[in-house]
């Protein structure tokens, strides 16, 4: 019965979702994951998954919505500017921001169109890429670092792990190659 009720969940999405649900290179669609947990719990009969609400979702994918939030709670966030996929690099307001820069896609995840440009002759071409993936981008500086994540199974944390890529950063191919 449950394997029937998930395959009438995945109809409906098909049905309902603006593209094909996509699925390659081992990534997860963040758009499909929410609208999966969204159909998931209006059922009648709810299937059980976890992480976050698809509200959440939804604000830990849109980049610009969650950095105001960010700021709004007082954290420290790099400098950054949201503009649209039409925007000139040349009207990009940059003055005393520090290269290298950052270009987001500000709906998307797993560094999918992102661009590290290190002087202003660059920013162009990854305004021009990051803006086929989506109508919003995030520009902001680059902040040096490292990478850390932590899995949490249960109410558990589980060891910490430093991510170094061989890349430049933690990009598309590092993530899931």
């Amino acid at each position: 019965a449950r394997e029937e009720r998930e395959l009438l969940l995945v109809g409906q999405l098909e049905a309902s979702h603006p593209r094909p649900p996509a699925v390659g290179l081992g990534l997860q669609d963040e758009v499909l994951i929410v609208a999966v947990k969204a159909i998931v719990r209006s059922t009648a009969n709810p299937l059980a998954y976890v992480g976050s609400d698809p509200a959440a979702s939804r604000l830990g994918m849109d980049k610009v919505a969650s950095r105001l939030r960010f700021v709004a709670a007082g954290l420290a966030v790099p400098r950054w500017q949201a503009v649209t996929r039409d925007t000139p690099a040349a009207r990009v307001p940059l003055d005393g921001w520090r290269f290298p820069l950052m270009v987001k896609p500000a709906g998307l995840g797993s560094s999918i169109g992102v661009h590290c440009v290190h002087e202003p002759a660059g920013l162009a071409a990854a305004l021009l890429d990051a803006g086929r993936h989506d109508d919003t981008l995030l520009v902001e500086e680059f902040i040096q670092g490292r990478e850390l994540t932590v899995g949490v199974l249960g109410d558990q944390a589980l060891p910490v792990v430093e991510i170094i890529p061989k890349q430049e950063f933690f990009d598309l191919t590092a993530k899931y190659t």
